[in-house]
C-alpha cells in the first residue's frame, strides 16, 4: 500500500463519524496517490449515503491494503 497514513486517516474519520472532513479531504488527487485504498474509499463513500450518523466498527488490515467496516442497525 503506497499510503498507509491515508488509510489511517480514513479509519479515524469513519470511527469518529467525521464524514464531512473525510469528503473534503478525499479529492481526486488524494485518492489517486493512495493507490488501491483510494478505490476502496469510493465504496465506503457510497455506503455512507445510507448509514446516517452511525459509527462503524473498523478492522484495518494495512499490510494487505484493505479494511473491513461494519455498521449496526438496531
Amino acid at each position: 500500500m503506497p499510503d498507509p497514513e491515508w488509510a489511517k486517516t480514513i479509519q479515524r474519520y469513519l470511527e469518529q463519524a467525521r464524514i464531512n472532513d473525510l469528503l473534503e479531504e478525499a479529492t481526486s488527487d488524494r485518492m489517486l496517490r493512495a493507490g488501491n485504498v483510494g478505490g476502496e474509499l469510493l465504496n465506503w463513500v457510497a455506503m455512507l449515503g445510507v448509514t446516517d450518523d452511525r459509527k462503524p466498527f473498523i478492522e484495518p488490515q494495512l499490510e494487505m491494503g484493505h479494511c473491513y467496516g461494519i455498521w449496526r442497525w438496531d
